[in-house]
């Protein structure tokens, strides 16, 4: 009974910040700020990833990751991809991480995010895009924003 409330949790916050990603894309974030929005399912799932009791399933990660490709509009799969390596990384290393210090987990979290912007960005440069620095200004927001994010939630 305690792991269904956790899951339920889990699949309420997931779904409350996939909506919001693609409301504030789509709806309330200007067309010239676009480029430069942050990775808000990406701090989510990195942030219930470490701090949640029970680990977050690979599998969760795949079906929020398609979810999120699929309102975006992006590439099928290019997220799940980034979702899985990222919630196996911190499932391999979370006790040790949740020890870290503040400016270490930092430091991971902001490696994390490059991860999904890099995986992004491949994907993205394969598919005929041409490479610019435009592509990292969502990697530069978030690792920016990762302490206000953590200090709210």
């Amino acid at each position: 009974m305690q792991y269904n409330g956790i899951f339920h949790k889990i699949y309420q916050n997931l779904t409350i910040a996939s909506f919001l990603g693609v409301l504030l894309v789509h709806a309330f974030w200007p067309s010239a700020l676009q480029e430069w929005q942050p990775q808000w399912l990406t701090y989510l799932v990195i942030y219930l990833a470490i701090s949640l009791e029970v680990r977050l399933d690979v599998g969760q990660a795949w079906c929020w990751g398609i979810f999120y490709d699929a309102a975006l509009e992006n590439p099928l799969g290019v997220h799940a991809i980034s979702f899985v390596l990222i919630v196996v990384l911190i499932n391999t290393f979370r006790a040790r991480l949740r020890l870290f210090t503040y400016g270490k987990q930092w430091t991971l979290i902001t490696l994390l995010l490059a991860l999904d912007q890099a995986i992004t960005v491949f994907a993205y440069v394969n598919a005929g895009q041409p490479l610019s620095l435009n592509m990292l200004y969502p990697w530069l927001i978030s690792s920016l924003l990762w302490p206000l994010f953590q200090l709210f939630f």
